[in-house]
């Protein structure tokens, strides 16, 4: 009896320390973020397994962002459908469970009465990106005037781990707010109701603290990310002035 108490306090204790985190562990130049620009943003998210930091093996795979246009062609495709249940659920929010596979997703809570039929229906997975690129603000910029930095911020796709094995136990859930202030009505609604709502998802991890948390990109790496938008140099430059969101 002694032994099978033990056995239990060690998987309570397992099962506590394990991190329920989706949010990437923070590196050490990841910087809090002000602000994004919602005109320029792109998401990651590849089919191969991420390499471990010391795996110098894939370092070459070519960065293949896409922008809201493609990547939410899905969601683009049912938009009306979307927005009518969007539209009328008001504040009340859904409940998700976060998926961490290699290439994430939101699956939602059937059990979950709360939760709408019309969600059920036409909201029951929502894709994630493993990274996002964005071009956008952090809190060291001194001047309003400063050109825009490029950022990444990413998923962790081995989090609900216990002892490096899946565990449905440590499953994390998510609540996820829909309401707006408005009626959705264009896609740029939908791209822009998506992408504040994933930043908020990864705003409410335990470990941000309730602040976004972002790694500094290189040029080089943001224009392969964003080799899709002709518009690049102008947003880059400033030249088309910045969307700002919050």
């Amino acid at each position: 009896m002694m032994a099978r108490n033990s056995l239990l306090i060690s998987l309570w204790l397992s099962l506590s320390a394990c991190s329920h985190s989706y949010l990437l562990k923070a590196k050490k130049n990841s910087l809090v973020i002000d602000q994004v620009n919602v005109l320029a943003v792109a998401y990651h998210r590849p089919e191969y397994a991420p390499a471990d930091e010391d795996d110098f093996s894939y370092k070459n795979r070519e960065l293949s962002c896409q922008l809201p246009s493609d990547f939410l062609k899905d969601l683009k495709s049912k938009q009306s459908a979307i927005f009518e249940c969007l539209n009328s659920i008001g504040d009340i929010g859904l409940t998700y469970y976060y998926v961490p596979e290699n290439q994430p997703f939101l699956e939602i809570d059937a059990n979950d009465r709360a939760n709408p039929e019309c969600a059920l229906k036409q909201l029951s997975k929502i894709p994630l990106p493993r990274e996002i690129y964005f071009m956008g603000r952090d809190t060291t910029m001194e001047t309003k005037g400063e050109p825009l930095g490029c950022y990444s911020i990413s998923f962790s796709v081995k989090t609900n781990q216990v002892m490096s094995t899946e565990s449905k136990v440590a499953k994390k859930k998510i609540k996820l707010p829909v309401y707006t202030g408005r009626d959705l009505l264009t896609t740029s609604d939908l791209y822009l109701w998506y992408m504040t709502s994933v930043f908020n998802i990864l705003k409410a991890d335990e470990k941000a603290l309730g602040k976004w948390w972002a790694v500094p990109v290189p040029e080089t790496t943001c224009r392969a990310c964003f080799h899709g938008d002709a518009l690049f140099n102008d947003k880059y430059s400033g030249k088309i002035k910045p969307v700002f969101w919050p």
